[in-house]
């Protein structure tokens, strides 16, 4: 007798999303927040350190390239062990190491010190979004899954809203050390709830060890009342590809797709990375308090939130197409920060925040892109290269930025230096909607003459 055959993408797709998809989203989004508050509580602290420890802007820009160096690292490691370990695991492992690395910076007591810190930290902060955003994208229905990344980096956004108001408040009482060791807990205690709650991902289970016990208790557990058979085969409709991951990124006609996605996330994450690590200081040397440019900086990220939103649910209904005016509607919002001043306070805060919306927006979009584009295989790996695409620009942009930031009058060319490539992501997209449509046009051929007698 034939056993029974459940095709687990029907079964993810017709799921009660509330019974495990919405917990695992949360999880994830729990590892983001802390993940985004890291990311830029170093923003918000800088320009105290700097006045404390005597230093200049162009010295101090190491400090933010060398946690987005390592984070390449990070990145590479998390996908190759994600594919292979399964993302549950790699997720708690990554959030581990950032919370213990990130409680080292608060001991920091020196530039090479906390460059040393801020380096281990990084290769948690390069682990940790790309496979949360799998989990969560893997977990979704198909027509959810540019959603379920969107909704799930709002915790990263809050954790950069939070990093910003915790700064303001606590570090003119606590001094700067004390944001830092609530960036370290905060990790800790998300990878302790993935590891607890969150099940490993029944589409690796499927694909990876299509043999195990865990896979039948996962599929149990999305089908609720639905029993499924004992004995039952679970398939995918990607079968193991029997090769390496990472050599699946560039087979079949992928190599233009996996390179005009690594060139959008390069680009954009020179804007994103230029702006989130310098705005605090920019805000200040417009006028703005410390305290207020913290809360405006960080509201920035919120405000990327709602703009990544908008601009996934578009992309769920009108494809890839739906990124190409974000960018473009960025380059002037950012540029034009540099030309206002003085009592304008309101209206710097209107700009950065529009300016959030597109760019930061737009990033979070790219990362559901590239869950889109890739297949189960090879997500994890995909999702983390075209991150070490945008660490690599973190490396760049932050050091690039504070040599010409330090220059006299510098600030209306360097802002206007960090908009410029946006108008490259915004090319890039072009060019990925035409080949995904392509795609869909030669699959649709494909199974319409398979379909002919």
């Amino acid at each position: 007798m034939a056993a029974h055959t459940v095709d687990i993408d029907a079964l993810i797709d017709r799921q009660n999303i509330w019974r495990v998809a919405v917990w695992v989203l949360l999880w994830a989004a729990a590892t983001m927040a802390a993940d985004g508050y890291d990311l830029l509580s170093i923003s918000y602290v800088a320009p105290r350190v700097i006045e404390q420890w005597g230093l200049t802007r162009a010295s101090f820009g190491p400090v933010f390239s060398a946690a987005n160096l390592s984070s390449m690292l990070g990145g590479l490691a998390a996908g190759v062990l994600a594919d292979r370990i399964g993302r549950r695991r790699t997720l708690v492992l990554a959030s581990c190491l950032l919370g213990v690395s990130t409680l080292g910076t608060a001991l920091a007591h020196s530039l090479t010190s906390l460059i040393l810190w801020r380096t281990i930290a990084g290769v948690g902060l390069g682990a940790v979004p790309p496979i949360a955003i799998v989990l969560a994208n893997e977990f979704a229905p198909a027509r959810l899954r540019s959603t379920f990344v969107a909704v799930m980096y709002l915790g990263n956004a809050l954790g950069a809203t939070l990093a910003g108001v915790g700064a303001g408040a606590l570090i003119p009482l606590h001094g700067w050390q004390v944001v830092f060791l609530i960036g370290g807990i905060a990790p800790l205690i998300a990878g302790a709830g993935v590891f607890a709650f969150v099940p490993e991902s029944l589409r690796f289970l499927t694909v990876r060890r299509p043999d195990s016990l865990e896979l039948r208790g996962v599929a149990q557990r999305l089908a609720g009342a639905e029993l499924l058979p004992a004995g039952a085969v679970f398939v995918a409709r990607e079968a193991h590809p029997g090769r390496a991951a990472l050599s699946l990124l560039f087979v079949d006609g992928r190599w233009r797709t996996t390179l005009l996605l690594w060139a959008a996330y390069f680009t954009s994450g020179v804007t994103l990375y230029s702006v989130i690590n310098w705005e605090p200081t920019f805000l200040e040397d417009l006028g703005i308090t410390p305290s207020h440019a913290a809360l405006i900086a960080s509201l920035t990220s919120l405000a990327g939130w709602c703009g990544g939103m908008v601009i996934t649910r578009f992309m769920d209904r009108f494809g890839l197409r739906a990124m190409v005016l974000p960018p473009l509607i960025g380059v002037p919002l950012v540029a034009g920060l540099g030309y206002l001043g003085g009592d304008a306070e309101v209206l710097i805060t209107v700009v950065s925040l529009l300016a959030g919306a597109a760019f930061a927006g737009g990033h979070t979009a790219i990362h559901a892109a590239a869950a889109l584009l890739y297949p189960t295989a090879t997500r994890g790996s995909g999702v983390a290269m075209g991150l070490i695409a945008t660490r690599l620009a973190g490396v760049i942009a932050p050091t690039a930025i504070g040599m010409i930031y330090g220059d006299a009058g510098g600030a209306r060319v360097a802002l206007w230096v960090a908009a410029a490539p946006l108008i490259i992501v915004s090319v890039c997209f072009v060019g990925l909607d035409r080949l995904s449509r392509q795609c869909r046009a030669r699959l649709t051929a494909a199974s319409l003459s398979a379909e002919s007698p």
